[in-house]
């Protein structure tokens, strides 16, 4: 069905005729067709944590700005820098 050159290419209607189209199952239609949910959580929807993941997640950041300011010399962010 496909030819690299065009001359020797099928037309469409030759191409509707051919055996590719007409072999079973046929086409569903799309009413007919499976639906999914979505993989990506909507953008207004957000799992609600537990307590002990709470505290995780705020122990990391507390972490990560301790290592920033440590990094780049802001007392303020770096261990017991209470200025």
């Amino acid at each position: 069905m496909l030819r690299y050159y065009p001359e020797k290419r099928i037309t469409a209607r030759e191409a509707l005729a051919h055996p590719y189209f007409s072999v079973r199952p046929v086409a569903k239609d799309e009413s007919m067709m499976p639906t999914f949910p979505t993989s990506h959580q909507s953008a207004g929807y957000r799992r609600q944590r537990r307590p002990e993941e709470e505290q995780q997640q705020k122990r990391r950041r507390h972490n990560e700005e301790e290592r920033f300011g440590e990094a780049f010399g802001d007392p303020h962010l770096s261990r017991g820098g209470k200025e």
